[in-house]
């Protein structure tokens, strides 16, 4: 089946010389269908976390077979996420998810169990989209809306994550 049948977005891997290796792609009513896909990222485990803004998800698909293996974000009533947007993981494979409607970082572990929030206004999160974490040396950076006027630039905050009082992180 091709995967342009479905009318719909799908997700697609390349090698880094433009080959395509893997495409897929569900149907609008299957619970693999991604409405609004925002961001991307592969966790060490080789799966693709996507962040589904419309779902208010976070999508884990294995990357060798294309097969959505489950969401997060949406049962938990203690990190519901309302606005996933950035998706990132550390390098043992915790997701960290930047919430712009909850003005949070939330970190679930590799199986989707809530941990905490990493970040939260009280850090000077203010409408965090896109962030980026560098696995080796534990700095996160954080795109945010700082200010309640909606014609301010973005800015960029840099993080340090510490380990806390969790053994996951």
């Amino acid at each position: 089946s091709d995967i342009h049948q479905y009318n719909t977005h799908a997700l697609a891997i390349y090698s880094t010389d433009g080959r395509a290796i893997l495409k897929f792609a569900a149907k609008h009513d299957d619970r693999a269908y991604i409405a609004k896909a925002e961001h991307l990222a592969v966790d060490p485990y080789n799966r693709i976390l996507v962040s589904d803004v419309a779902k208010r998800v976070i999508k884990i698909y294995d990357g060798n077979l294309g097969k959505m293996l489950t969401e997060i974000g949406r049962d938990d009533n203690e990190a519901h996420l309302a606005q996933p947007r950035g998706v990132e993981c550390d390098s043992k494979g915790n997701i960290m998810v930047s919430d712009s409607k909850n003005n949070t970082i939330a970190v679930f572990s590799p199986d989707g169990r809530y941990i905490q929030n990493l970040l939260t206004e009280e850090d000077g999160l203010r409408t965090p989209y896109e962030m980026a974490f560098h696995r080796t040396y534990g700095i996160m950076a954080v795109t945010c809306n700082n200010s309640l006027r909606s014609d301010t630039l973005r800015k960029i905050r840099l993080y340090q994550v510490i380990q806390r009082s969790t053994n996951n992180l």
